[in-house]
């Protein structure tokens, strides 16, 4: 399920990437850079947030950082926990991207 999931939302990301141009090559690299953002910076981002914290905890910034990252929601769904929020994050991802594909696609029709 989790790798359903996470499939489906990466798709969602590309097939926006590949609305914002004609050229494969650029839509590729698009792509490449809205997922390496959401699955790898993101997590090292949060890493460097809650270090810079100390003793003080995690801050509403590494909070909403942890939330956008796929790899925590993944990393739940493969321990075995289901979660309704982890369900809802993906929805939420790949309905996004998709309504942005849309809108970009439908004002292109209109130029």
């Amino acid at each position: 399920l989790g790798l359903l999931l996470v499939s489906q939302a990466y798709v969602a990301a590309g097939g926006f990437a590949s609305s914002l141009t004609r050229n494969q090559l650029i839509a590729f690299v698009i792509g490449l850079v809205i997922l390496l953002v959401l699955g790898l910076m993101l997590p090292f981002l949060i890493d460097v947030t809650v270090s810079g914290a100390g003793a003080a905890g995690e801050g509403a910034l590494a909070g909403l950082m942890r939330w956008i990252a796929t790899g925590y929601h993944m990393e739940r769904m493969l321990t075995g926990l289901v979660d309704t929020s982890d369900l809802a994050y993906f929805a939420v991802v790949s309905g996004v991207f998709l309504v942005l594909t849309k809108a970009i696609v439908e004002s292109a029709r209109w130029r």
